[in-house]
């Protein structure tokens, strides 16, 4: 089935005429690679916290009445009272659920209350920054269904499926070769070097806001031992990497297209660029990228990558999955800053 993408720049989508029991599983978004998701509470602070930035837009999102969101801690009641109070935002009920206790929810007698009050909910779906197996165990507990699928949710996050889409589709893809142990990496970065690149990056499959990704110097010593994270999901991806060094080059950016899946259409509908620190970690967007002002043509590949990203999303494996729902969520919540 061919799927309709429509290009509404600057307008919102029709989102879900449904409501939703939402977790904000923000802790599983490595699917299990828990190397990878302590090192992402290390290196920020308040993790448990940053899911709290669904609150405003749930209903939003989900526009068929009455929502419930379980949070990882407390939310800033100051917070809360400006968005209800001076916005006029309707907000959804809340209840706090650790990451901890949502893992074993299905499997403790304690939380049973928990699943009680899920399954009394009005709504048929339930919802996460993520559609990880406890998700899963949750929606066959208590009758309700997700929107995304185990298999769809983490394809959709995978960067090496996205990687060999775009290059059988002939699209731009960077220079990449598949290292399965250290030994390939280092051959791999050897054969970067060898091809004039004087800097190369290491990514998981599976990462987000430069979490699982480093960067290294081919002038310099490589390190010779890789973390295990990085193999989590299979070969890791050694990519060549470009920069203001490399003659051509004229612009450094990093964007990205904002798209929503409905059950039949896929939505373009908003671009940003992101912050990024020295190590590549992500600090915020903007929209518009202000380099598009420079080139019309910039603007055109991006939303046929995204126009062909969005079918892979909604025909491979990914039905009813909204297209990395942490990113669109999180992104569009900055967009209304």
């Amino acid at each position: 089935m061919t799927v309709n993408v429509r290009c509404i720049s600057g307008e919102l989508p029709d989102f879900w005429n449904r409501e939703t029991v939402f977790f904000t599983n923000i802790q599983s978004l490595f699917y299990g690679n828990e190397e990878l998701t302590e090192i992402l509470k290390r290196e920020i602070s308040g993790v448990p916290t940053y899911g709290g930035r669904v609150i405003p837009i749930l209903n939003l999102l989900y526009k068929g009445g009455k929502n419930l969101i379980y949070l990882e801690s407390e939310p800033d009641k100051s917070h809360l009272n400006y968005l209800s109070g001076e916005l006029g935002l309707r907000l959804p009920d809340i209840r706090v659920l650790d990451h901890n206790e949502y893992l074993h929810l299905t499997q403790d007698t304690s939380e049973k209350s928990v699943l009680m009050e899920v399954q009394n909910h009005q709504c048929k779906w339930i919802d996460g920054y993520v559609t990880d197996k406890v998700l899963i165990d949750i929606a066959l507990a208590t009758g309700k269904k997700t929107i995304a699928s185990y298999l769809g949710s983490k394809n959709g996050n995978n960067k090496s499926l996205l990687y060999h889409h775009f290059k059988k589709l002939g699209l731009p893809t960077f220079d990449t070769i598949s290292a399965s142990n250290n030994h390939e990496v280092l051959k791999a970065l050897e054969e970067l070097r060898k091809q004039g690149y004087k800097k190369a990056v290491i990514k998981s499959q599976i990462g987000a806001s430069g979490f699982g990704l480093v960067k290294h110097l081919l002038e310099n010593s490589l390190q010779k031992d890789f973390p295990p994270y990085f193999f989590y999901d299979g070969p890791c991806l050694v990519q060549g990497w470009i920069d203001e060094s490399i003659d051509g080059v004229e612009i450094i950016g990093s964007p990205s297209v904002q798209m929503f899946l409905s059950d039949k259409e896929v939505f373009l509908f908003d671009m940003t660029d992101q912050f990024l620190s020295p190590d590549s970690l992500h600090q915020g967007n903007i929209s518009p990228p202000p380099f598009l002002e420079k080139t019309s043509s910039l603007k055109s590949e991006l939303l046929n990558q995204a126009t062909e990203g969005g079918k892979w999303l909604h025909t491979g494996g990914c039905k009813r999955n909204r297209c990395q729902i942490r990113r669109r969520y999180s992104r569009y919540l900055r967009s209304l800053r």
